[in-house]
């Protein structure tokens, strides 16, 4: 199966610019409304959106994660509702660890 979206590690530039280091080779994703570390600092609302964007892989494995484990639920007790066979234990580890992910994303930011 192929991914959806660019493959790397994605990250806020200092210019504003969100990033994807894929093997070698820097992409630019999109560009946040503010060019310089300065100006970022003077729009908290707009560093924080530029955070979250750079998390959107994160989010989006975790999600599919999330996904799956009830269609992996289903396809082995196709007899019973999915809320029978789901294990909410791997769902609420999976979705705090995309939790997690964020939120020590945000404390980078705020230091």
């Amino acid at each position: 199966m192929t991914t959806e979206y660019t493959q790397g590690k994605w990250y806020v530039a200092l210019n504003g610019k969100i990033m994807v280091k894929s093997g070698e080779q820097f992409i630019e994703i999109c560009q946040m409304p503010f060019g310089s570390t300065r100006e970022a600092d003077e729009m908290p609302e707009a560093n924080a959106n530029a955070s979250l964007i750079a998390k959107a892989p994160i989010m989006y494995e975790a999600l599919k994660r999330i996904v799956d484990e009830g269609t992996h639920c289903w396809e082995h007790q196709p007899h019973k509702p999915v809320r029978q066979t789901y294990d909410i234990d791997t769902v609420d580890r999976i979705a705090r660890q995309a939790i997690l992910n964020r939120m020590v994303a945000l404390v980078y930011l705020m230091e």
